[in-house]
Protein backbone atom coordinates (compact mmCIF):
# COMPACT_ATOMS: atom_id res chain seq x y z
CA UNK A 1 0.00 0.00 0.00
CA UNK A 2 2.89 2.34 0.74
CA UNK A 3 4.10 1.90 -2.81
CA UNK A 4 0.77 3.05 -4.26
CA UNK A 5 0.98 6.21 -2.13
CA UNK A 6 4.52 6.85 -3.31
CA UNK A 7 3.42 6.60 -6.95
CA UNK A 8 0.62 9.08 -6.42
CA UNK A 9 2.72 11.57 -4.43
CA UNK A 10 5.97 11.37 -6.40
CA UNK A 11 4.61 10.98 -9.92
CA UNK A 12 1.02 12.03 -10.32
CA UNK A 13 1.55 15.53 -8.91
CA UNK A 14 4.20 16.11 -11.52
CA UNK A 15 1.85 15.04 -14.29
CA UNK A 16 -1.35 16.69 -13.14
CA UNK A 17 -0.93 19.87 -15.18
CA UNK A 18 -0.46 17.85 -18.36
CA UNK A 19 -3.49 15.72 -17.53
CA UNK A 20 -5.61 18.81 -17.04
CA UNK A 21 -4.63 20.10 -20.49
CA UNK A 22 -6.34 17.09 -22.12
CA UNK A 23 -10.09 17.50 -22.12
CA UNK A 24 -12.20 14.64 -20.86
CA UNK A 25 -15.22 15.93 -22.74
CA UNK A 26 -15.77 14.64 -26.26
CA UNK A 27 -18.69 16.98 -27.03
CA UNK A 28 -20.91 15.37 -29.65
CA UNK A 29 -17.98 13.50 -31.10
CA UNK A 30 -18.67 10.07 -32.57
CA UNK A 31 -15.73 7.82 -31.80
CA UNK A 32 -16.70 4.39 -33.04
CA UNK A 33 -20.02 4.23 -34.90
CA UNK A 34 -18.49 3.92 -38.38
CA UNK A 35 -16.19 1.16 -37.14
CA UNK A 36 -19.01 -0.56 -35.23
CA UNK A 37 -21.01 -0.74 -38.44
CA UNK A 38 -17.99 -1.99 -40.36
CA UNK A 39 -17.38 -4.66 -37.73
CA UNK A 40 -21.01 -5.79 -37.95
CA UNK A 41 -20.39 -6.37 -41.65
CA UNK A 42 -17.24 -8.40 -41.02
CA UNK A 43 -19.13 -10.53 -38.50
CA UNK A 44 -21.81 -11.26 -41.10
CA UNK A 45 -24.61 -9.39 -39.35
CA UNK A 46 -25.28 -7.02 -42.27
CA UNK A 47 -24.45 -6.81 -45.97
CA UNK A 48 -21.92 -4.44 -47.53
CA UNK A 49 -24.82 -2.39 -48.94
CA UNK A 50 -26.45 -2.09 -45.52
CA UNK A 51 -23.12 -1.21 -43.91
CA UNK A 52 -22.31 1.62 -46.34
CA UNK A 53 -25.86 2.97 -46.16
CA UNK A 54 -25.79 2.94 -42.34
CA UNK A 55 -22.41 4.68 -42.32
CA UNK A 56 -23.69 7.40 -44.65
CA UNK A 57 -26.61 8.06 -42.31
CA UNK A 58 -24.19 8.87 -39.47
CA UNK A 59 -22.86 11.84 -41.46
CA UNK A 60 -26.05 13.81 -40.86
CA UNK A 61 -26.38 16.20 -37.92
CA UNK A 62 -23.79 17.81 -35.64
CA UNK A 63 -21.79 14.70 -34.79
CA UNK A 64 -18.01 15.16 -35.06
CA UNK A 65 -16.41 12.10 -36.61
CA UNK A 66 -12.82 11.15 -36.00
CA UNK A 67 -12.34 9.89 -39.56
CA UNK A 68 -14.73 9.29 -42.45
CA UNK A 69 -12.29 7.09 -44.37
CA UNK A 70 -13.99 3.84 -43.19
CA UNK A 71 -16.91 4.78 -45.48
CA UNK A 72 -14.70 5.42 -48.48
CA UNK A 73 -12.80 2.19 -47.83
CA UNK A 74 -16.01 0.15 -47.87
CA UNK A 75 -17.47 2.07 -50.80
CA UNK A 76 -14.31 1.52 -52.83
CA UNK A 77 -13.89 -2.14 -51.93
CA UNK A 78 -17.53 -3.24 -52.28
CA UNK A 79 -18.81 -0.83 -54.95
CA UNK A 80 -20.14 -3.61 -57.16
CA UNK A 81 -22.23 -4.97 -54.29
CA UNK A 82 -23.94 -1.63 -53.54
CA UNK A 83 -27.51 -0.89 -54.64
CA UNK A 84 -28.20 2.04 -56.92
CA UNK A 85 -29.78 3.91 -54.01
CA UNK A 86 -26.71 3.44 -51.84
CA UNK A 87 -24.41 4.47 -54.70
CA UNK A 88 -26.39 7.66 -55.16
CA UNK A 89 -26.16 8.39 -51.43
CA UNK A 90 -22.44 7.72 -51.51
CA UNK A 91 -22.06 10.09 -54.48
CA UNK A 92 -24.02 12.84 -52.75
CA UNK A 93 -22.12 12.59 -49.46
CA UNK A 94 -18.63 11.68 -50.66
CA UNK A 95 -17.95 11.93 -54.37
CA UNK A 96 -19.85 15.09 -55.27
CA UNK A 97 -17.33 17.43 -53.64
CA UNK A 98 -16.08 19.19 -56.77
CA UNK A 99 -12.34 19.74 -56.49
CA UNK A 100 -12.09 21.82 -59.65
CA UNK A 101 -14.35 24.74 -58.70
CA UNK A 102 -11.94 26.27 -56.19
CA UNK A 103 -10.03 29.33 -57.22
CA UNK A 104 -7.35 29.23 -54.54
CA UNK A 105 -4.48 26.78 -54.19
CA UNK A 106 -1.27 26.79 -52.19
CA UNK A 107 1.81 24.59 -52.66
CA UNK A 108 3.51 23.27 -49.53
CA UNK A 109 7.14 24.30 -48.87
CA UNK A 110 8.41 20.89 -50.00
CA UNK A 111 6.48 21.13 -53.27
CA UNK A 112 4.92 17.72 -52.56
CA UNK A 113 1.40 18.91 -51.69
CA UNK A 114 -1.13 21.19 -53.38
CA UNK A 115 -3.59 22.61 -50.87
CA UNK A 116 -7.04 23.65 -52.12
CA UNK A 117 -8.95 26.08 -49.89
CA UNK A 118 -11.81 28.61 -49.81
CA UNK A 119 -12.02 32.02 -48.16
CA UNK A 120 -15.80 32.41 -48.60
CA UNK A 121 -18.81 30.24 -47.94
CA UNK A 122 -19.28 27.25 -45.64
CA UNK A 123 -15.88 25.78 -46.56
CA UNK A 124 -13.97 28.98 -45.76
CA UNK A 125 -10.83 28.76 -43.64
CA UNK A 126 -10.14 31.27 -40.82
CA UNK A 127 -8.90 34.54 -42.29
CA UNK A 128 -5.96 35.15 -39.92
CA UNK A 129 -2.73 35.91 -41.85
CA UNK A 130 0.05 36.65 -39.35
CA UNK A 131 2.82 36.99 -41.93
CA UNK A 132 0.69 39.05 -44.36
CA UNK A 133 1.56 36.91 -47.37
CA UNK A 134 -2.07 36.67 -48.53
CA UNK A 135 -2.23 32.99 -47.58
CA UNK A 136 -4.32 32.28 -44.45
CA UNK A 137 -2.30 30.86 -41.54
CA UNK A 138 -4.63 27.86 -41.43
CA UNK A 139 -3.68 26.88 -44.98
CA UNK A 140 0.02 27.17 -44.18
CA UNK A 141 -0.48 24.99 -41.11
CA UNK A 142 -2.10 22.31 -43.24
CA UNK A 143 0.79 22.52 -45.70
CA UNK A 144 3.38 22.26 -42.90
CA UNK A 145 1.61 19.26 -41.38
CA UNK A 146 1.44 17.59 -44.80
CA UNK A 147 5.19 18.01 -45.32
CA UNK A 148 6.01 16.88 -41.78
CA UNK A 149 3.84 13.75 -42.11
CA UNK A 150 5.51 12.96 -45.44
CA UNK A 151 9.02 13.33 -44.01
CA UNK A 152 8.34 11.15 -41.00
CA UNK A 153 6.21 8.41 -42.53
CA UNK A 154 8.00 8.14 -45.88
CA UNK A 155 11.59 9.31 -45.35
CA UNK A 156 12.08 8.25 -41.70
CA UNK A 157 9.87 5.19 -41.33
CA UNK A 158 10.23 4.04 -44.92
CA UNK A 159 6.58 3.43 -45.89
CA UNK A 160 5.60 3.31 -49.57
CA UNK A 161 5.47 6.78 -51.16
CA UNK A 162 2.08 7.57 -52.76
CA UNK A 163 3.44 10.57 -54.69
CA UNK A 164 5.08 9.79 -58.07
CA UNK A 165 8.25 11.72 -58.84
CA UNK A 166 7.53 15.27 -60.02
CA UNK A 167 3.83 15.24 -59.08
CA UNK A 168 1.82 16.83 -56.28
CA UNK A 169 -0.71 15.28 -53.91
CA UNK A 170 -4.01 17.14 -53.46
CA UNK A 171 -5.27 18.11 -50.00
CA UNK A 172 -8.72 19.76 -49.84
CA UNK A 173 -9.83 21.91 -46.91
CA UNK A 174 -13.60 22.00 -46.32
CA UNK A 175 -16.43 21.86 -43.82
CA UNK A 176 -16.43 18.11 -43.10
CA UNK A 177 -17.85 17.74 -39.62
CA UNK A 178 -14.98 15.29 -39.17
CA UNK A 179 -11.27 15.49 -38.64
CA UNK A 180 -10.47 14.14 -42.08
CA UNK A 181 -11.19 11.88 -44.99
CA UNK A 182 -9.09 10.01 -47.53
CA UNK A 183 -10.96 8.90 -50.64
CA UNK A 184 -10.13 7.28 -53.95
CA UNK A 185 -9.76 9.74 -56.80
CA UNK A 186 -8.96 8.15 -60.18
CA UNK A 187 -6.20 9.98 -61.97
CA UNK A 188 -4.87 11.70 -58.84
CA UNK A 189 -1.28 11.03 -57.75
CA UNK A 190 -1.40 8.01 -55.48
CA UNK A 191 -5.00 7.34 -56.47
CA UNK A 192 -6.46 9.26 -53.51
CA UNK A 193 -7.00 12.76 -52.15
CA UNK A 194 -7.20 13.91 -48.54
CA UNK A 195 -9.88 16.22 -47.18
CA UNK A 196 -9.44 18.00 -43.84
CA UNK A 197 -11.79 20.03 -41.62
CA UNK A 198 -11.75 23.80 -42.27
CA UNK A 199 -11.76 25.20 -38.72
CA UNK A 200 -11.99 22.44 -36.05
CA UNK A 201 -14.49 24.49 -34.06
CA UNK A 202 -16.30 22.35 -31.48
CA UNK A 203 -13.80 19.50 -31.68
CA UNK A 204 -12.10 17.89 -28.64
CA UNK A 205 -9.10 19.58 -27.12
CA UNK A 206 -5.55 18.25 -27.21
CA UNK A 207 -2.24 19.09 -25.53
CA UNK A 208 -0.42 20.71 -28.46
CA UNK A 209 1.61 23.65 -27.08
CA UNK A 210 0.65 25.59 -30.24
CA UNK A 211 -3.06 25.23 -29.55
CA UNK A 212 -5.95 22.85 -30.16
CA UNK A 213 -6.62 23.96 -33.73
CA UNK A 214 -3.07 23.48 -34.92
CA UNK A 215 -2.78 20.22 -32.99
CA UNK A 216 -5.92 18.87 -34.68
CA UNK A 217 -4.49 19.76 -38.10
CA UNK A 218 -1.23 17.95 -37.31
CA UNK A 219 -2.72 14.66 -36.15
CA UNK A 220 -5.33 14.67 -38.92
CA UNK A 221 -2.68 14.93 -41.62
CA UNK A 222 -0.55 12.22 -39.97
CA UNK A 223 -3.65 10.00 -39.73
CA UNK A 224 -5.01 10.55 -43.24
CA UNK A 225 -1.58 10.37 -44.87
CA UNK A 226 -1.22 6.86 -43.46
CA UNK A 227 -4.54 5.96 -45.10
CA UNK A 228 -3.12 7.23 -48.40
CA UNK A 229 -0.07 5.02 -47.85
CA UNK A 230 -2.30 2.02 -47.07
CA UNK A 231 -4.13 2.56 -50.36
CA UNK A 232 -0.99 2.36 -52.48
CA UNK A 233 0.30 -0.58 -50.44
CA UNK A 234 -2.69 -2.93 -50.60
CA UNK A 235 -5.59 -1.03 -52.18
CA UNK A 236 -7.49 -1.11 -48.85
CA UNK A 237 -8.02 -4.83 -49.23
CA UNK A 238 -7.33 -7.99 -47.30
CA UNK A 239 -7.48 -8.62 -43.58
CA UNK A 240 -5.29 -5.58 -42.80
CA UNK A 241 -8.18 -3.33 -43.84
CA UNK A 242 -9.85 -4.15 -40.52
CA UNK A 243 -6.94 -2.59 -38.63
CA UNK A 244 -6.54 0.50 -40.81
CA UNK A 245 -7.89 3.01 -38.28
CA UNK A 246 -5.71 1.71 -35.46
CA UNK A 247 -2.71 1.94 -37.78
CA UNK A 248 -3.53 5.49 -38.89
CA UNK A 249 -4.20 6.66 -35.32
CA UNK A 250 -0.81 5.25 -34.28
CA UNK A 251 0.86 7.65 -36.73
CA UNK A 252 -0.65 10.59 -34.85
CA UNK A 253 1.43 9.72 -31.79
CA UNK A 254 4.50 8.66 -33.77
CA UNK A 255 4.65 11.82 -35.90
CA UNK A 256 3.28 14.33 -33.36
CA UNK A 257 4.05 13.04 -29.88
CA UNK A 258 3.14 16.26 -27.96
CA UNK A 259 -0.40 16.57 -29.39
CA UNK A 260 -1.99 13.53 -27.68
CA UNK A 261 -5.38 13.87 -29.34
CA UNK A 262 -5.65 10.09 -29.03
CA UNK A 263 -6.11 10.47 -25.26
CA UNK A 264 -9.71 11.37 -26.11
CA UNK A 265 -10.30 7.76 -27.19
CA UNK A 266 -8.76 5.88 -24.28
CA UNK A 267 -11.68 6.13 -21.88
CA UNK A 268 -15.39 5.45 -21.84
CA UNK A 269 -15.49 2.37 -24.06
CA UNK A 270 -16.75 -1.08 -23.16
CA UNK A 271 -14.58 -2.88 -25.69
CA UNK A 272 -11.03 -1.63 -25.10
CA UNK A 273 -8.14 -2.49 -22.82
CA UNK A 274 -9.05 0.04 -20.16
CA UNK A 275 -12.86 0.20 -19.99
CA UNK A 276 -13.72 -3.49 -20.00
CA UNK A 277 -10.86 -5.80 -20.96
CA UNK A 278 -13.06 -8.88 -20.65
CA UNK A 279 -14.96 -7.80 -23.75
CA UNK A 280 -13.46 -8.56 -27.17
CA UNK A 281 -12.04 -5.57 -28.92
CA UNK A 282 -13.39 -4.28 -32.19
CA UNK A 283 -10.31 -4.74 -34.40
CA UNK A 284 -8.68 -1.50 -35.36
CA UNK A 285 -10.71 0.99 -33.35
CA UNK A 286 -9.17 4.35 -32.49
CA UNK A 287 -8.67 3.38 -28.85
CA UNK A 288 -6.66 0.36 -29.95
CA UNK A 289 -3.77 2.69 -30.78
CA UNK A 290 -2.15 1.65 -27.51
CA UNK A 291 -2.16 -1.97 -28.60
CA UNK A 292 -0.20 -0.93 -31.71
CA UNK A 293 1.90 1.60 -29.79
CA UNK A 294 3.29 -1.20 -27.61
CA UNK A 295 5.00 -2.78 -30.63
CA UNK A 296 6.38 0.58 -31.79
CA UNK A 297 7.84 1.49 -28.40
CA UNK A 298 8.98 -2.04 -27.54
CA UNK A 299 10.59 -3.07 -30.84
CA UNK A 300 11.42 0.23 -32.53
CA UNK A 301 10.51 2.40 -35.53
CA UNK A 302 10.94 -0.35 -38.11
CA UNK A 303 8.46 -2.81 -36.59
CA UNK A 304 5.29 -1.63 -38.33
CA UNK A 305 7.15 -0.75 -41.53
CA UNK A 306 8.31 -4.35 -41.76
CA UNK A 307 4.84 -5.71 -40.92
CA UNK A 308 3.28 -3.67 -43.72
CA UNK A 309 6.00 -4.77 -46.13
CA UNK A 310 4.97 -8.36 -45.38
CA UNK A 311 1.37 -7.42 -46.17
CA UNK A 312 2.44 -5.85 -49.46
CA UNK A 313 4.50 -8.91 -50.39
CA UNK A 314 1.67 -11.32 -49.46
CA UNK A 315 -1.70 -9.56 -49.85
CA UNK A 316 -3.64 -12.58 -48.53
CA UNK A 317 -1.70 -12.73 -45.24
CA UNK A 318 -3.67 -12.21 -42.03
CA UNK A 319 -2.71 -9.15 -40.03
CA UNK A 320 -1.87 -11.23 -36.95
CA UNK A 321 0.25 -13.57 -39.06
CA UNK A 322 2.29 -10.65 -40.39
CA UNK A 323 2.87 -9.52 -36.79
CA UNK A 324 3.77 -13.04 -35.70
CA UNK A 325 6.30 -13.41 -38.55
CA UNK A 326 7.95 -10.10 -37.66
CA UNK A 327 8.14 -11.04 -33.98
CA UNK A 328 9.68 -14.39 -34.92
CA UNK A 329 12.45 -12.57 -36.78
CA UNK A 330 13.08 -10.64 -33.56
CA UNK A 331 13.26 -13.85 -31.55
CA UNK A 332 9.93 -13.28 -29.76
CA UNK A 333 6.86 -15.50 -29.98
CA UNK A 334 3.46 -14.02 -30.76
CA UNK A 335 2.22 -15.23 -27.36
CA UNK A 336 5.09 -13.50 -25.55
CA UNK A 337 4.44 -10.30 -27.45
CA UNK A 338 0.71 -10.08 -26.83
CA UNK A 339 0.82 -11.03 -23.14
CA UNK A 340 3.52 -8.44 -22.51
CA UNK A 341 1.35 -5.98 -24.44
CA UNK A 342 -1.48 -6.59 -21.96
CA UNK A 343 0.93 -6.32 -19.03
CA UNK A 344 1.98 -2.88 -20.31
CA UNK A 345 -1.69 -1.93 -20.18
CA UNK A 346 -1.92 -3.18 -16.60
CA UNK A 347 1.05 -0.97 -15.70
CA UNK A 348 -0.86 2.16 -16.78
CA UNK A 349 -2.77 4.87 -14.96
CA UNK A 350 -1.76 6.98 -11.94
CA UNK A 351 -1.86 4.06 -9.48
CA UNK A 352 -0.07 1.42 -11.56
CA UNK A 353 2.50 3.05 -13.79
CA UNK A 354 6.22 2.81 -13.25
CA UNK A 355 9.04 4.44 -15.18
CA UNK A 356 10.79 1.05 -15.25
CA UNK A 357 8.20 -0.75 -17.36
CA UNK A 358 5.53 -0.02 -19.94
CA UNK A 359 4.50 2.91 -22.11
CA UNK A 360 6.42 6.18 -22.17
CA UNK A 361 3.22 8.05 -21.24
CA UNK A 362 1.55 5.33 -19.14
CA UNK A 363 1.03 7.65 -16.18
CA UNK A 364 -1.35 9.74 -18.27
CA UNK A 365 -3.40 6.77 -19.47
CA UNK A 366 -6.46 5.36 -17.72
CA UNK A 367 -5.81 2.54 -15.29
CA UNK A 368 -6.86 -1.05 -15.97
CA UNK A 369 -10.22 -2.43 -14.93
CA UNK A 370 -9.44 -4.82 -12.09
CA UNK A 371 -11.70 -7.88 -12.02
CA UNK A 372 -10.94 -8.58 -8.35
CA UNK A 373 -8.47 -7.53 -5.67
CA UNK A 374 -7.30 -10.25 -3.27
CA UNK A 375 -6.08 -9.44 0.25
CA UNK A 376 -5.10 -13.02 1.08
CA UNK A 377 -3.39 -15.91 -0.69
CA UNK A 378 -5.64 -18.48 -2.32
CA UNK A 379 -5.96 -22.02 -1.00
CA UNK A 380 -8.10 -23.32 -3.87
CA UNK A 381 -8.47 -22.66 -7.58
CA UNK A 382 -10.94 -19.90 -8.44
CA UNK A 383 -14.24 -20.57 -10.16
CA UNK A 384 -14.15 -20.71 -13.97
CA UNK A 385 -13.63 -17.28 -15.49
CA UNK A 386 -14.71 -16.79 -19.11
CA UNK A 387 -12.65 -14.73 -21.54
CA UNK A 388 -13.98 -13.87 -24.97
CA UNK A 389 -11.75 -13.84 -28.02
CA UNK A 390 -8.63 -11.70 -27.90
CA UNK A 391 -9.43 -10.23 -24.52
CA UNK A 392 -7.71 -9.96 -21.19
CA UNK A 393 -8.53 -9.93 -17.49
CA UNK A 394 -6.66 -8.10 -14.76
CA UNK A 395 -6.37 -9.11 -11.09
CA UNK A 396 -4.56 -7.53 -8.17
CA UNK A 397 -3.07 -8.95 -4.96
CA UNK A 398 -2.61 -6.49 -2.09
CA UNK A 399 -1.95 -8.75 0.90
CA UNK A 400 -2.81 -7.79 4.47
CA UNK A 401 -0.04 -10.09 5.72
CA UNK A 402 2.93 -11.02 3.59
CA UNK A 403 4.44 -14.48 4.21
CA UNK A 404 8.16 -15.12 4.41
CA UNK A 405 8.09 -17.39 1.35
CA UNK A 406 8.07 -17.27 -2.45
CA UNK A 407 5.28 -16.63 -4.95
CA UNK A 408 3.70 -19.47 -6.91
CA UNK A 409 1.00 -19.38 -9.60
CA UNK A 410 -1.16 -22.33 -10.62
CA UNK A 411 -3.60 -21.94 -13.48
CA UNK A 412 -5.75 -24.26 -15.53
CA UNK A 413 -6.76 -22.91 -18.97
CA UNK A 414 -9.23 -24.46 -21.39
CA UNK A 415 -6.83 -23.74 -24.26
CA UNK A 416 -3.12 -23.09 -24.85
CA UNK A 417 -4.27 -19.69 -26.15
CA UNK A 418 -4.68 -18.45 -22.56
CA UNK A 419 -1.42 -16.74 -21.65
CA UNK A 420 -0.50 -15.44 -18.19
CA UNK A 421 1.77 -12.72 -16.82
CA UNK A 422 2.74 -11.33 -13.42
CA UNK A 423 4.09 -7.92 -12.44
CA UNK A 424 5.46 -7.52 -8.90
CA UNK A 425 5.73 -4.01 -7.45
CA UNK A 426 8.41 -4.05 -4.75
CA UNK A 427 8.71 -1.82 -1.69
CA UNK A 428 11.83 -0.18 -3.12
CA UNK A 429 9.85 0.86 -6.28
CA UNK A 430 11.57 -1.73 -8.47
CA UNK A 431 9.51 -4.27 -10.43
CA UNK A 432 9.82 -7.81 -11.75
CA UNK A 433 7.73 -9.60 -14.37
CA UNK A 434 7.08 -13.20 -15.32
CA UNK A 435 5.37 -14.69 -18.39
CA UNK A 436 3.76 -18.10 -18.91
CA UNK A 437 2.94 -18.72 -22.56
CA UNK A 438 1.40 -21.61 -24.51
CA UNK A 439 0.35 -23.59 -21.41
CA UNK A 440 -0.96 -27.15 -21.41
CA UNK A 441 -4.73 -27.07 -21.86
CA UNK A 442 -7.03 -28.45 -19.15
CA UNK A 443 -4.02 -29.22 -16.97
CA UNK A 444 -2.61 -27.48 -13.94
CA UNK A 445 0.24 -25.23 -15.08
CA UNK A 446 2.47 -24.28 -12.16
CA UNK A 447 5.11 -21.57 -11.97
CA UNK A 448 7.43 -21.24 -9.00
CA UNK A 449 8.44 -17.66 -9.71
CA UNK A 450 11.18 -17.21 -7.13
CA UNK A 451 9.64 -13.82 -6.24
CA UNK A 452 9.77 -13.09 -2.47
CA UNK A 453 6.38 -12.20 -0.98
CA UNK A 454 8.03 -10.31 1.88
CA UNK A 455 9.29 -7.60 -0.52
CA UNK A 456 6.20 -7.34 -2.75
CA UNK A 457 4.03 -4.29 -2.05
CA UNK A 458 1.46 -5.24 -4.68
CA UNK A 459 1.07 -7.84 -7.40
CA UNK A 460 -0.65 -7.64 -10.77
CA UNK A 461 -1.88 -10.77 -12.57
CA UNK A 462 -2.96 -10.73 -16.21
CA UNK A 463 -4.60 -13.44 -18.29
CA UNK A 464 -5.02 -13.02 -22.02
CA UNK A 465 -6.96 -15.12 -24.51
CA UNK A 466 -4.80 -14.79 -27.62
CA UNK A 467 -7.33 -16.57 -29.85
CA UNK A 468 -8.95 -14.14 -32.34
CA UNK A 469 -11.93 -16.49 -32.69
CA UNK A 470 -12.74 -18.60 -29.60
CA UNK A 471 -13.98 -17.97 -26.07
CA UNK A 472 -11.91 -19.73 -23.39
CA UNK A 473 -11.92 -20.18 -19.61
CA UNK A 474 -9.32 -20.12 -16.85
CA UNK A 475 -9.03 -21.06 -13.19
CA UNK A 476 -6.10 -19.93 -11.07
CA UNK A 477 -4.53 -19.84 -7.65
CA UNK A 478 -1.81 -17.51 -6.33
CA UNK A 479 -0.14 -18.73 -3.16
CA UNK A 480 3.30 -19.38 -1.70
CA UNK A 481 5.95 -22.08 -1.47
CA UNK A 482 9.24 -22.78 0.23
CA UNK A 483 12.08 -23.95 -2.06
CA UNK A 484 12.51 -27.71 -1.95
CA UNK A 485 15.95 -29.16 -1.33
CA UNK A 486 15.84 -32.88 -2.15
CA UNK A 487 18.36 -35.31 -3.58
CA UNK A 488 16.04 -37.72 -5.41
CA UNK A 489 12.52 -37.73 -6.94
CA UNK A 490 9.50 -37.94 -4.67
CA UNK A 491 6.00 -39.22 -5.42
CA UNK A 492 3.39 -37.75 -3.06
CA UNK A 493 0.16 -39.37 -1.96
CA UNK A 494 -2.62 -38.17 -4.22
CA UNK A 495 -4.95 -35.51 -2.84
CA UNK A 496 -7.75 -35.87 -2.09
CA UNK A 497 -7.80 -39.58 -1.33
CA UNK A 498 -10.29 -41.20 -1.53
CA UNK A 499 -11.44 -39.07 -4.47
CA UNK A 500 -14.37 -38.60 -6.89
CA UNK A 501 -13.68 -38.15 -9.73
CA UNK A 502 -10.61 -35.87 -9.78
CA UNK A 503 -7.42 -35.93 -7.77
CA UNK A 504 -3.93 -34.45 -8.01
CA UNK A 505 -0.68 -36.42 -7.90
CA UNK A 506 2.45 -34.37 -7.22
CA UNK A 507 5.88 -35.37 -8.52
CA UNK A 508 8.75 -33.48 -6.87
CA UNK A 509 12.12 -33.46 -8.62
CA UNK A 510 15.59 -32.17 -7.60
CA UNK A 511 16.27 -31.16 -11.22
CA UNK A 512 14.54 -31.28 -14.61
CA UNK A 513 14.43 -34.82 -16.00
CA UNK A 514 12.41 -37.33 -17.99
CA UNK A 515 9.73 -39.10 -15.98
CA UNK A 516 6.81 -41.42 -16.67
CA UNK A 517 3.75 -41.54 -14.43
CA UNK A 518 1.23 -44.31 -15.17
CA UNK A 519 -2.06 -45.31 -13.52
CA UNK A 520 -3.02 -49.03 -13.27
CA UNK A 521 -6.16 -50.77 -12.10
CA UNK A 522 -6.23 -53.41 -9.34
CA UNK A 523 -5.43 -56.18 -11.88
CA UNK A 524 -2.34 -54.35 -13.15
CA UNK A 525 -3.86 -53.16 -16.42
CA UNK A 526 -2.68 -49.77 -17.69
CA UNK A 527 -5.45 -47.15 -17.29
CA UNK A 528 -3.82 -43.81 -18.07
CA UNK A 529 -0.40 -42.24 -18.70
CA UNK A 530 -0.33 -38.90 -16.85
CA UNK A 531 3.20 -37.90 -17.84
CA UNK A 532 5.83 -39.19 -20.22
CA UNK A 533 8.40 -36.47 -20.81
CA UNK A 534 10.49 -33.77 -19.17
CA UNK A 535 9.22 -32.24 -15.91
CA UNK A 536 10.87 -29.29 -14.19
CA UNK A 537 12.64 -29.11 -10.87
CA UNK A 538 10.39 -28.71 -7.81
CA UNK A 539 6.75 -29.68 -7.44
CA UNK A 540 4.84 -30.85 -10.52
CA UNK A 541 1.13 -31.35 -9.72
CA UNK A 542 -0.57 -33.66 -12.25
CA UNK A 543 -4.35 -33.93 -12.46
CA UNK A 544 -6.06 -37.32 -12.81
CA UNK A 545 -9.67 -37.38 -14.07
CA UNK A 546 -11.35 -40.72 -13.33
CA UNK A 547 -14.85 -39.77 -14.43
CA UNK A 548 -15.05 -42.70 -16.86
CA UNK A 549 -13.66 -45.27 -14.42
CA UNK A 550 -15.41 -47.54 -11.91
CA UNK A 551 -15.00 -47.28 -8.15
CA UNK A 552 -12.11 -49.25 -6.71
CA UNK A 553 -8.43 -49.31 -5.85
CA UNK A 554 -5.89 -48.00 -8.38
CA UNK A 555 -2.11 -47.78 -8.39
CA UNK A 556 0.10 -45.01 -9.81
CA UNK A 557 3.71 -45.64 -10.69
CA UNK A 558 6.54 -43.12 -11.16
CA UNK A 559 9.51 -44.17 -13.30
CA UNK A 560 12.66 -41.99 -13.37
CA UNK A 561 16.31 -42.49 -14.21
CA UNK A 562 17.03 -43.09 -10.51
CA UNK A 563 14.12 -45.17 -9.23
CA UNK A 564 10.61 -46.51 -9.56
CA UNK A 565 7.95 -45.65 -6.93
CA UNK A 566 4.38 -46.97 -6.71
CA UNK A 567 1.48 -45.73 -4.54
CA UNK A 568 -2.15 -46.72 -4.04
CA UNK A 569 -5.31 -44.57 -4.30
CA UNK A 570 -9.03 -45.16 -3.92
CA UNK A 571 -11.82 -43.98 -6.21
CA UNK A 572 -15.27 -43.88 -4.55
CA UNK A 573 -18.34 -42.90 -6.58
Amino acid sequence: MALRLNYIILRVLGLSLICLSVSTSIFAQDKTSLLDIKNDFYEGKISADQAVRAQLLTLSGDTKHKCVTPITMMGHRYWKELSETTREGYHDKIRSRDITQATQFYTSPSGKFRIRYETDGSDAVPSADANSNSVPDYVEWVAEASDSSYRHEILTLGFTDPIPEGEQYLVVIGDLGAYGLTRPSPGSPGGTIIEIENDFVGFPSNSDPEGNQKGAIKVTMAHEWKHAIQYVQNGWSGDADRWAEMDATLMEEVVYDPVNDYYNYLDGFGSNFFGNPSTSLIPGSYEDITWALYFHERFGDSFWTNVWNRIVDTPTILFFDAIEDELADLGVSFEEGVIENFLWHFASGPANFTSLFGFDESGLYPGPRIEETFSELQTELTEFSTMSRFSGQYYEFDLIQRPNSLLKLDYMPSSPDVQAAIIAYYDDLSIETRFITSPAMEELNSSETGLPWSDIDRLGLVFFNSSPNDTDTVQFRVYDYVPINIESPRLSQNYPNPFNPNTTITVTLPFSQHVKLTVYDYLGREVRILADGILGAGENPLRFDALSLASGIYFYRLETEEKVVTRKMTLIK
